[in-house]
């Protein structure tokens, strides 16, 4: 229970934040929680208001109701709790309820209405890590993310053939998740401030890192064009949670990362065309096209090995990319080169 409660509290408030759980003592299926709080702390700070205050205790409580106990109290560094325009009894407990919003699941329209606050946060930061793309970004840093976003696709003459599974991998390369936002606002300034709102949401689903569906819909978009869909569902990665509308991620590391190879860019009265290859790249190293590792982990465009990998052995497209009325750059299709 324990657990439980330190995990509740670590949706609103970090330990460098000040706040803690100091015990918890069970009777009865009555939980004494025994919350502990730093002097002059940025929590202590934060919680100086009877909102932010029943946020964290209907937080806490439904938790501690929802694990098969009935009732919680709390006690605040082992007496009487008072804090930010919220006192609980002096009897030693504390006694408190979570009110119904808490213990019980909101409506499918409500979570819309909660996402609906969420803008959408922009883009992850362009970044390679093959030398050689370095310039491209630098000369041609709208093509670039596009074609590095959307990710190795096969063959496609009109994105509307793409794979839906494609769309939404691309999506997810191109947008970052509540975690980042909150956890990086220099580079999400648009990400709400305090996003505390999203409690409800966050204890539907169990976890306080998602992305909205909405988000990728808008990076699916920006790469092939408005008039491109997708359907949202499960992908070999990220978990589709149809009532709440957003995704949660595996929280698992050891990603391969998928980067494009440019063989040739060329500019032309609507836009642009490349020769791409794309080269997978891993803690084990570079992958081949059997998809077995060839050990580089640095300089991987000076290796003999990788450089005939990436010249003769791996598939090479020409992808098309061309503005649209409004000025905005789509990619338009990918085909594969067979000289």
């Amino acid at each position: 229970m324990g657990q439980l409660i330190r995990t509740a509290i670590g949706y609103l408030y970090q330990p460098e934040d000040g706040l803690d759980l100091a015990d918890v003592k069970i009777e009865k299926g009555f939980a004494t929680i025994n919350l502990s709080m730093i002097p002059d702390s940025s929590a202590e700070s934060s919680l100086s208001d009877k909102e932010s205050v029943e946020a964290l205790l209907n937080s806490v409580a439904a938790t501690v109701c929802n694990n098969g106990l009935y009732e919680a109290g709390f006690l605040l560094n082992g007496g009487q709790f008072s804090l930010g325009g919220v006192t609980l009894e002096e009897d030693g407990y504390g006694h408190y309820e979570a009110p119904d919003l808490y213990n019980q699941p909101i409506t499918k329209e409500e979570f819309t209405v909660l996402r609906s606050l969420m803008t959408y946060p922009g883009e992850k930061p362009v970044d390679t890590m093959l030398e050689s793309n370095q310039s491209v970004i630098e000369e041609y840093p709208e093509l670039y993310s596009l074609i590095a976003f959307a990710g190795d696709t096969g063959e496609y003459t009109s994105p509307q053939e793409l794979d839906n599974q494609v769309k939404l991998d691309a999506g997810f390369n191109m947008v970052p998740d509540t975690y980042t936002c909150n956890s990086q606002p220099e580079l999400y300034p648009d990400y709400p401030e305090n996003d505390e709102f999203l409690a409800p949401l966050i204890f539907s689903i169990m976890d306080d890192s998602f992305t909205p569906k909405e988000w990728i819909e808008t990076a699916i978009q920006k790469i092939w064009g408005e008039g491109v869909s997708c359907t949202h569902e499960n992908t070999t990665i990220y978990t589709y949670h149809e009532e709440q509308g957003v995704y949660t991620p595996p929280h698992r590391g050891g990603a391969i990362v998928t980067e494009p190879y440019f063989h040739q860019i060329e500019q032309t009265e609507d836009g642009y065309t490349a020769q791409v290859s794309y080269v997978k790249l891993g803690a084990g190293g570079v992958l081949d096209e059997k998809d077995e590792w060839i050990p580089v982990y640095e300089n991987y465009e000076q290796d003999a090995t990788v450089q005939e990998l990436i010249e003769q052995k791996l598939s090479r497209y020409q992808i098309k990319a061309e503005y649209d009325e409004a000025g905005n750059l789509h990619l338009i299709s990918s085909q594969l080169i067979t000289e």
